[in-house]
């Protein structure tokens, strides 16, 4: 039997908001912007929309031109399986490859860069949120490469040229931190006053990250900057692991990142800020769209917040605060300090189609 919604009604959510300084879990009304949609499950023929523009489908359209390049000649990528051409190869082969497999990899990029547009324009017709997004933000692993830039650069002159007057631009911070930056975001910025450091866990379909972020609040008293200055990181997804095994490693290099900001003599805020892909229900389940995590992170019996607040101790005398959001959210919230849209989007390209939008609450906050 399907679990109750746990989503609060806008107005209850805003006047919590009010009164209590820690945002729910899955928040819509955060300290600077309403999250004003995320986790969009758009389905054609039974299929997700935003898995036409993942990481697997960039792999399989450069599967598709070497085929095709194949019947012709020599294999461009002879030696490698589908399963070799890995972000990092393809950048090899084009800075240095035969013009055949720069060229099979510029066709895939072209291509991928087509259904991104395709993914946005079918977001602004279906999903009223994004009708008025005039900027987008571009996360993922993806992002931050060359590959990643070029899909980015075309799929821009494709809006340019149609009529999506859409601003498109890659996300400012190293695509491996932006959700532990951005997960700051989640609690007013005054909370951090007197500190110098908080914690952060971002939970991917493949790579799981653990941070210590450094910050320094501005006249507002805002996160202006932050920067990861202690960091783990695990592909879990190469070695196979488990649910259990996922957990261990973050709740380990947790209290190695706090006892790492101790020995720096950095105080620390006693409050992780948690990653996590899927819709994040007000009490920290995950209701849905975990299915890329290997077990059952969808069950009503998990509860990834309270299982790190009974295993991390920030403060010995004071309890771990742990919030927890869906993570394109939170890299979306990393930009917060720079993007220039009162309404603005983002979208992670990585095991799935990571997206979100969002409005600033107030003028005074707005750029």
């Amino acid at each position: 039997m399907a679990r109750k919604s746990s989503v609060l009604p806008r107005k209850k959510e805003q006047l919590l908001s009010e009164r209590v300084p820690f945002a729910l879990h899955g928040a819509r009304i955060l300290p600077r912007v309403e999250v004003t949609s995320y986790n969009l499950e758009l389905t054609e023929k039974n299929k997700f929309v935003g898995d036409r523009a993942n990481k697997k489908a960039l792999t399989k359209l450069v599967q598709n031109w070497r085929q095709v390049l194949s019947k012709n000649g020599d294999d461009p990528f002879a030696g490698l399986s589908e399963g070799d051409l890995s972000r990092s190869e393809m950048e090899k082969f084009l800075k240095k490859g035969t013009p055949e497999a720069a060229g099979v990899i510029q066709s895939a990029i072209h291509d991928f860069a087509e259904r991104l547009v395709e993914v946005i324009g079918k977001y602004a017709r279906n999903a009223g949120e994004w009708k008025r997004v005039k900027e987008i933000v571009v996360g993922g692993g993806l992002s931050g490469s060359q590959v990643g830039r070029l899909v980015i650069g075309r799929a821009q002159a494709l809006l340019s040229k149609g009529k999506h007057k859409i601003v498109l631009r890659p996300v400012s911070a190293d695509p491996d931190d932006a959700a532990l930056i951005g997960a700051l975001q989640l609690i007013p910025g005054w909370l951090f006053a007197g500190f110098d450091v908080a914690f952060a866990v971002d939970i991917g379909g493949s790579n799981v990250r653990i941070g210590a972020v450094r910050f320094k609040l501005d006249k507002k008293m805002e996160i202006g900057t932050a920067k990861v200055v202690f960091r783990k990181h695990w592909a879990h997804a190469e070695d196979d692991a488990s649910r259990q095994e996922i957990l261990d490693f973050i709740t380990k290099n947790l209290k190695k990142a706090v006892r790492w900001a101790k020995r720096k003599g950095l105080k620390a805020v006693p409050y992780i800020g948690v990653a996590c892909p899927g819709r994040i229900r007000a009490d920290g389940t995950v209701d849905r769209g975990a299915q890329n995590l290997p077990g059952h992170w969808e069950s009503e019996n998990f509860n990834l917040p309270q299982y790190l607040r009974d295993h991390i101790t920030v403060l010995a005398t004071q309890d771990t605060v742990v919030v927890m959001h869906n993570d394109a959210i939170l890299q979306g919230l990393s930009e917060l300090p720079s993007v220039r849209s009162k309404v603005w989007g983002v979208l992670t390209i990585g095991t799935g189609l990571g997206n979100g939008s969002f409005e600033f609450r107030s003028r005074r906050t707005s750029r």
